[in-house]
C-alpha cells in the first residue's frame, strides 16, 4: 500500500524523494521493484489461468476459485469446485493448467522459473 501511495505522489511531484520505511529501516528501490515485479507476475499468472479455465467452460467464479485454490494453496475453491465438490468435471487441459498453478504456488514462482528458463542454468 505504501508503494502505491508513493507512486501516486510521484505523479503529482515527480522530483520528490519519498523513501518507504518499515519500522525505522528504509526499504531500497531495488527491493521495492522486486516486490512489485513479483506481485504483478502473480496477478498475471492468476488472470491468464482464470481466463484459460473460463475458455474451457467453467463459470468465472469456479474458474477464479479453482485457480486461487491451486495457485495460493488456500484450500477449497469457490463455485463448482467448492468445499463439497471435486475437480473431476474439469477437462484434462484444465487439470494441466491447475497442476501448473499448484506447482507454481507450492514451489514458488521464481523457483519454477529458475528450473525452466535456460538462462539461469548458464550462470
Amino acid at each position: 500500500m505504501k508503494q502505491a501511495y508513493r507512486e501516486f505522489r510521484k505523479l503529482i511531484h515527480p522530483q520528490a524523494v519519498s523513501p518507504i520505511r518499515l519500522g525505522d529501516k528504509v526499504i531500497s528501490e531495488g527491493v521495492m521493484r522486486n516486490i512489485t515485479g513479483f506481485f504483478f507476475l502473480y496477478i498475471f499468472i492468476f488472470v491468464i489461468s482464470s481466463f484459460i479455465m473460463t475458455i474451457l467452460g467453467l463459470d468465472i467464479v469456479s474458474a477464479m476459485g479453482s485457480v486461487a485454490a491451486t495457485l495460493g494453496n488456500v484450500g477449497p475453491g469457490l463455485g463448482l469446485v467448492g468445499p463439497v465438490q471435486t475437480y473431476a468435471f474439469i477437462p484434462p487441459l484444465g487439470k494441466i493448467v491447475l497442476t501448473i498453478c499448484m506447482l507454481l504456488g507450492r514451489l514458488e514462482i521464481y523457483t519454477v522459473l529458475v528450473l525452466v528458463v535456460p538462462e539461469f542454468w548458464r550462470k
